[in-house]
């Protein structure tokens, strides 16, 4: 029995309503129920609230699967895509959880409690013993305050587009936020599979092109044309028998420094190799700071060595790094625009200058086998905080698919950016770092297939884009 003024649950033997104080009416429940819709009204079974949880979250699940697809795969990644995805979490959280409150609500419903109590389900771990509860708790066989008992045979999309009333019978209904669920459950998946399929097929149809260089700055501009046409040259050369003297080939190889004014630490260094005669150096994009876009930011100066490896000359220099490319194969250039100019007003070194450069040499190894002599030029932070160039011997130890060397060659941060040569001399590639399991008895090579990759990759100077 019934209250017929509030709706509260009576004993039988009741003669008033302890809740309103009005007297108890012997009536049947199904006349005191006042009708009532909304998705938080009713009562819902242990099964419909079961398959209620999955459709809730499918759209997030799908999301999230896509979000992972275009994350990890390198052709499909692009930076539009991904954050549109990450724009569809948002409405796609907001349904879920939405859902979540109304099944809550019309669970507890179902075993005679109030909605209030699916607050327990948003506590740290107490919530997810709530959820378990609510899938195996049974609720009341009778109609209760709530409702009348859950008709077994109703679907979950019964439950959105028809309310059962308190008086038992069904009331049907299409409202607007109803729509809005189904909605939503329905486009964010597709947006979702929309967005990642349009990022693939862009991301294929562009696998082949040469990526367009936007910049402003003509002269950086000119420097990857240059730069493209240096090494293009420079790697169709052929070994030469003769070998190459240890001065000489000590003498391509620079130190470089970079600042960082925006950074606390502010302090880049690395390892170069002088390419061209005019000062343009071949090093790792990673020597060079960065912004967000992957632009230069900050000052580098160009340390040159003499015979015994100690600082001979000192030069300012211009970072250049093709936007994307250079990300990609971690290489980019440093053009030597001048004379580095101390505190003090003095400068070392002359400029302009004919610099020695591994170009005019013209010496590659572009066939090294297994277990072939490996040297390694560069300023390690071992060597007196980089300040001198130091030579490491080794071997070829390893050739992985993805186009680099593994050498035993000691390779220490700050040797990146370097140069690794055969024992003639001649050029087998560009060092950089530690190898990627950590292990610091190997070192990793970028090799000339992996220059060659990155060098064809540069705009010539027909596909330059520049902008006002």
């Amino acid at each position: 029995m019934y209250c017929s003024h509030c709706g509260k649950k009576l004993p039988k033997e009741a003669l008033f309503c302890p809740k309103c104080g009005k007297a108890a009416a012997q009536a049947n429940t199904a006349s005191v129920f006042v009708e009532s819709g909304g998705f938080f009204n009713g009562r819902i079974g242990r099964l419909r609230y079961l398959a209620g949880l999955g459709f809730s979250v499918f759209p997030l699940v799908v999301v999230v699967l896509l979000w992972g697809v275009v994350a990890v795969s390198v052709h499909a990644f692009n930076d539009v895509f991904y954050v549109l995805l990450l724009l569809l979490m948002f409405p796609a959280t907001l349904f879920s959880f939405i859902m979540y409150i109304g099944l809550s609500v019309r669970r507890c419903h179902d075993f005679g409690k109030s909605g209030w109590l699916s607050l327990w389900s948003y506590v740290p771990y107490i919530g997810l013993i709530f959820c378990i509860y609510s899938i195996f708790k049974k609720g009341d066989t009778e109609a209760n305050v709530y409702g009348s008992v859950p008709n077994l045979r109703r679907t979950i999309f019964n439950d959105l587009f028809n309310q059962e009333s308190r008086s038992g019978h069904m009331r049907s209904y299409t409202s607007r936020h109803m729509f809005l669920v189904v909605l939503l459950a329905i486009a964010i998946p597709l947006l979702g599979v929309f967005a990642t399929a349009l990022g693939i097929a862009l991301s294929i149809g562009s696998t082949d092109q040469v990526p367009q260089i936007h910049t402003r700055d003509v002269a950086v501009a000119s420097e990857l044309v240059h730069g493209r046409e240096e090494m293009l040259a420079l790697l169709s050369s052929t070994a030469t028998s003769s070998r190459v003297s240890q001065t000489t080939r000590s003498s391509f190889v620079v130190n470089i420094l970079c600042r960082d004014m925006s950074s606390l630490s502010g302090g880049f260094g690395g390892s170069g190799t002088l390419l061209t005669k005019d000062g343009l150096v071949l090093t790792n994009a990673h020597v060079i700071p960065q912004d967000g876009n992957g632009n230069p930011k900050g000052t580098c100066v160009v340390v040159l060595p003499d015979a015994q490896g100690k600082v001979k000359a000192i030069y300012s220099g211009q970072p250049v790094l093709a936007p994307g490319w250079s990300h990609d194969y971690d290489l980019a250039f440093i053009k030597i625009n001048g004379p580095y100019t101390n505190e003090l007003g003095l400068t070392q070194g002359e400029y302009p200058t004919s610099f020695p450069n591994i170009r005019d040499l013209g010496c590659v190894n572009n066939t090294p086998k297994l277990g072939d002599k490996v040297q390694v030029l560069g300023y390690p932070f071992i060597s007196a905080g980089g300040t001198y160039l130091t030579v490491t011997s080794g071997e070829v130890s390893s050739f992985p698919d993805d186009g680099t060397l593994v050498t035993s060659a000691k390779v220490d941060h700050g040797n990146s950016g370097g140069l690794a040569v055969d024992e003639r001399g001649c050029m087998l590639g560009v060092p950089s770092a530690i190898s990627n399991d950590g292990s610091e008895s190997l070192g990793v090579i970028y090799s000339n297939a992996w220059l060659l990759g990155f060098a064809n990759g540069l705009p010539a100077q027909d596909s330059l884009t520049p902008q006002n």
